[in-house]
């Protein structure tokens, strides 16, 4: 029948109802999320129950990654700098193992940070990606350098990422090393902060002052100073635990010496150095749904699908992302 909604549209869905339902399946659990659709119809309706939205949650997603894994040429010119923060939580898992990761990167232009005060700021303009996939990262790279372009990624972009020291952390940022200028990877300096925060019970009182100085040759870039430091405390530590804390810290300074910058240089040029810098991506797009209070367990299937929909959310095409997706799934009518 060409006048009901499935010889318009292809489907017994309304592109309307589709999109609420992909954006509360994208916010809350999919049992909260069928109560809440239910009380604005008024009636408990088959068409929002548990099932049907994990139906929706998969089409929609996998229509998102359909959009967003093409295979994009990068434009020769575009901006001169670009900012990508690259980031990952762990996720409870329904099946074998403990956890799994997941990715996250968030893409922006400097010009597009808003001072709010001296304590915060705000991105107007963004792009987000992310990825729960055990794909070597394929589809992590596939999106991160779409988004990268959809932000004015060209071959002569500069791009300054952040991480907080994973492999696979830094070979997403690589994987965009051919399309541009150059990559410079910074050892986000939020990350090493709390490294020293969380390691601060393995060091007495009278050793404080030298964990300290360890810290400020970071700050300063001095990372093998900051090695051998760190080296005359692990040998005058007699506790086990301490010297088993105080050696991962070394290990982690050592592995990503390379990425080390004199941090207090860029903070007097008003250079990036820290993800704290602006809000926490991963945070917003997988803890808040996925981890913190919630105490489900997750496939990477489904954790991956609320993942694409949570990241186009946060990124600042969600209206122009969604038409695409409307042109994806719903069949066009002669």
């Amino acid at each position: 029948m060409p006048y009901k909604l499935e010889g318009i549209f292809g489907s017994n869905t309304h592109p309307d109802l589709l999109k609420k339902q992909a954006e509360l399946t994208a916010e809350k659990s999919y049992v909260k999320a069928s109560k809440e659709l239910n009380y604005d119809a008024f009636e408990d309706r088959a068409i929002n129950n548990r099932t049907h939205l994990s139906r929706i949650s998969s089409k929609v997603s996998t229509a998102l990654e359909v959009i967003k894994t093409q295979d994009i040429p990068t434009p020769e010119k575009g901006v001169d700098e670009l900012i990508a923060v690259i980031d990952g939580g762990h996720i409870k898992n329904r099946g074998e193992g403990r956890s799994f990761e997941a990715m996250t990167a968030a893409i922006y232009h400097p010009d597009n940070v808003e001072y709010i005060d001296k304590n915060h700021t705000k991105i107007t303009k963004k792009q987000v990606v992310g990825s729960a996939k055990d794909d070597n990262q394929q589809c992590m790279k596939l999106q991160f350098k779409n988004a990268c372009i959809s932000e004015g990624l060209g071959t002569n972009t500069n791009i300054t990422c952040l991480a907080d020291g994973a492999d696979n952390y830094w070979a997403v940022a690589r994987s965009i090393s051919a399309e541009c200028q150059h990559v410079l990877c910074i050892l986000d300096w939020f990350h090493i902060g709390m490294k020293f925060k969380n390691n601060q019970s393995a060091i007495s009182d009278d050793k404080k002052d030298e964990y300290e100085a360890v810290k400020w040759c970071l700050w300063h870039g001095n990372s093998e100073k900051a090695i051998i430091k760190l080296q005359g405390l692990i040998d005058s530590t007699e506790c086990i635990k301490s010297k088993n804390k105080l050696n991962k810290l070394q290990t982690y300074i050592t592995n990503n010496k390379d990425k080390i910058v004199n941090y207090d240089q860029r903070d007097q040029k008003g250079l990036i150095y820290a993800s704290s810098y602006a809000e926490s991506t991963v945070n917003n797009l997988i803890n808040v749904r996925q981890k913190n209070k919630q105490r489900m367990t997750w496939t990477r299937e489904g954790a991956h699908q609320i993942i694409q929909i949570r990241a186009a959310k946060m990124g600042s095409n969600w209206e122009k992302d969604w038409l695409a997706v409307e042109k994806e799934i719903y069949r066009k009518v002669a």
